[in-house]
C-alpha cells in the first residue's frame, strides 16, 4: 500500500515544481538565445540583407551585440555598430535586458536550492527530487500545451499578449523609420525560436517523464 504524503511533503514538491518548472524554461531560453546560428539561418531563408542593406557579416556582428546586451550585467543603454536607435527603442532594449538577467538569476538560486536540498539528511530525497522534476515537467506540458494551441491560431496575437503582459510600456512597437533594426528582427525570427524553445522543452521532460516512471515502476 503506498503511504500518503503529508501537507509539508505535498506543498515542499508544489513549490519544488514551481520552481523547477521556471528554471528549466529560463536555462532553455538562455541556451536557445545564445544560439546564433539560428539567426543565421533567418538572415538567409527571409533574406534580411536585402531587407536592411547590411551584409550577412554585419547583422549576425550586430546581432551578437544584442545577445551580448541582454547578457552583461553592467548597466546603459544598447547601441549597435550599424542601426541608429530611438530612446524608446534603447528604453526597450533595457527592459528586455531586465528579464534576461531575472532569468539568470532564477536558475543560480534554483540551483543553489537543489544543492543544498541534496546535501540535506532527507528520507527518500532521490524520489521526492524525481517527484517534483515530474510535476515540473507537467506544468510545462500544459503550459506550453495552451501555448503552442495560442500560436497555432495566431501567432501575432500570442506575440502581442506576451509583450503587454511582460512589459508597462509600448515602447516594443517599433518604427522601422526610428529603429531601423526591427527589420534585422522579425517576427518569423521569435517565432522560430517559440518553436525550437518549446520542442527542446518537450524532449527534456519526455526524459524525465520517462525516467520518473521507469524508477517508479522498478521500486513497486
Amino acid at each position: 500500500m503506498l503511504k500518503r504524503k503529508t501537507i509539508k511533503q505535498i506543498v515542499v514538491e508544489g513549490v519544488g515544481a514551481i520552481w523547477f518548472f521556471l528554471a528549466l524554461v529560463s536555462t532553455i531560453v538562455l541556451i536557445v538565445l545564445n544560439c546564433t546560428p539560428i539567426y543565421q539561418y533567418v538572415i538567409d531563408k527571409y533574406q534580411l540583407s536585402l531587407i536592411t542593406g547590411l551584409s550577412a557579416e554585419k547583422l549576425m556582428l550586430n546581432y551578437k551585440s544584442i545577445i551580448s546586451y541582454l547578457q552583461r550585467p553592467s548597466g546603459g543603454y544598447l547601441e549597435l555598430p550599424d542601426f541608429v536607435m530611438s530612446e524608446a527603442g534603447m528604453i526597450h532594449f533595457a527592459d528586455v535586458k531586465n528579464i534576461f538577467l531575472a532569468l539568470y538569476i532564477i536558475v543560480l538560486l534554483f540551483i543553489v536550492a537543489l544543492g543544498i536540498f541534496i546535501v540535506m539528511k532527507h528520507q527518500h530525497k532521490d524520489k521526492c527530487i524525481l517527484s517534483i522534476f515530474n510535476q515540473g515537467a507537467n506544468l510545462v506540458f500544459i503550459v506550453f500545451g495552451v501555448l503552442i494551441c495560442l500560436i497555432t491560431f495566431n501567432f501575432s496575437n500570442t506575440f502581442t499578449m506576451f509583450h503587454k503582459i511582460f512589459f508597462r510600456n509600448d515602447y516594443w512597437v517599433f518604427d522601422y523609420r526610428t529603429d531601423p533594426v526591427i527589420l534585422a528582427l522579425p517576427e518569423q525570427l521569435f517565432m522560430l525560436l517559440s518553436i525550437i524553445i518549446i520542442v527542446f522543452l518537450f524532449v527534456v521532460c519526455g526524459l524525465i517523464k520517462y525516467t520518473y516512471y521507469k524508477m517508479k515502476k522498478s521500486n513497486n
